[in-house]
C-alpha cells in the first residue's frame, strides 16, 4: 500500500471508530436523561455535573442548576 493510500486508510478507520464513540456516547447519554428524568437522583446529579463541565452536552449553567436542584430535592 503507498503512503498515501495508508493515509487514507488510516484516516477512514478514524472517523469511523469516532462515529461509533460518538453513537455509544449519546445511546448512554439518553439512557441518563430518562432515569434522571424518573428520579434518579445520581443520574440528575451526573447530567448536572456533565451540563456543568460540557461534558458530552452542551455547557449549560441553568441546566447544570436545574438538574443539581432536582437531584438535591429527589424531584425534577
Amino acid at each position: 500500500m503507498t503512503r498515501r493510500g495508508t493515509t487514507f486508510f488510516a484516516a477512514a478507520v478514524l472517523v469511523a471508530a469516532t462515529a461509533v464513540v460518538g453513537t455509544a456516547q449519546q445511546e448512554f447519554i439518553e439512557a441518563l436523561r430518562a432515569k434522571a428524568e424518573q428520579g434518579d437522583a445520581e443520574a440528575q446529579y451526573n447530567l448536572g455535573l456533565m451540563s456543568a463541565n460540557g461534558g458530552g452536552v452542551p455547557q449549560d449553567d441553568v441546566e447544570a442548576v436545574r438538574w443539581f436542584g432536582a437531584g438535591r430535592r429527589g424531584d425534577l
